[in-house]
């Protein structure tokens, strides 16, 4: 496995880091049943050899090479099985509005979909990148992606109000606003418009995933510490919120076979 940020200082301010993945050498990846789970960092996962499956709310879609998650509120079950090299951009945890200064506002409605697939938003440009990174073989192709993206990136500063809340140690709606001279009407209008989620649901699911990090980095932690840092009322609120997002309790959870260790 290979883990590169962006060279370029406007890129990382949108793109956390691009992963390749071979699965003659990262043998967990490789499985028939690989959890994904709702999050604030939208990916694109791009099959260099092979294909995955996905199984998403009970509909299975077969031979998928390249998708856009960008907005998924349930687990994603993943078939990787078939795929031989794995290429994985992960996005800055700001939800919808980390991917629209790549491809503007008129996206969002597309981008709210379930899946897109890459070349919808950027047409065939996607293709041609995607062709070129498989006839180079190239295991980082790190300078071949920033450029693309630089080529696509505009400059504006519409995502500056997700990316403060999403930077803060802000928890609450009214912690949040405490901080901005605006009201709670006009926040939410704007935040929802650029990040796809009402603030409560984003701050809601920024606690949740960031949580599970911790826990999947630190795993002598307690429950009791984890509780007590990302600040849940107690062992029953975060059994529910985890049983939401998944479907699992927590150490039901640590069991499965999920994207967050790899990633």
């Amino acid at each position: 496995m290979i883990k590169t940020i962006p060279q370029n200082s406007y890129l990382r301010e949108h793109i956390d880091h691009y992963m390749f993945l071979n699965a003659d050498v990262h043998s967990s990846f490789k499985h028939s049943r690989l959890h994904a789970f709702p999050g604030i960092s939208p990916e694109i996962a791009v099959a260099i050899e092979g294909h995955y499956n996905i199984n998403y709310q009970g509909e299975r879609q077969n031979h998928i090479t390249e998708t856009v998650f960008g907005h998924i509120d349930h687990t994603i079950v993943v078939d990787t099985s078939p795929v031989e090299k794995m290429l994985i951009i992960k996005f800055k945890p700001k939800a919808l509005a980390s991917l629209l200064p790549f491809v503007g506002n008129n996206s969002i409605a597309m981008l709210r979909s379930q899946f897109v697939s890459p070349s919808t938003l950027f047409g065939c440009k996607w293709d041609n990148l995607i062709e070129h990174i498989r006839k180079q073989n190239n295991d980082n192709p790190t300078d071949i992606l920033d450029d693309f993206f630089l080529q696509h990136l505009y400059k504006n500063n519409d995502h500056e109000l997700v990316t403060e809340i999403a930077t803060c140690d802000g928890e609450t709606v009214s912690e949040i606003l405490d901080g901005l001279p605006i009201s709670a009407s006009t926040l939410e209008r704007h935040f929802k418009k650029l990040s796809g989620h009402s603030l409560k649901q984003f701050l809601r699911l920024k606690r949740f995933k960031t949580s599970l990090e911790y826990k999947y980095a630190n795993p002598e932690s307690t429950w009791s510490q984890l509780l007590h840092r990302y600040g849940y009322y107690d062992q029953s609120h975060y059994i529910q919120e985890v049983k939401f997002f998944t479907g699992y309790t927590p150490n039901q959870l640590l069991k499965t076979h999920n994207m967050i260790p790899i990633r």
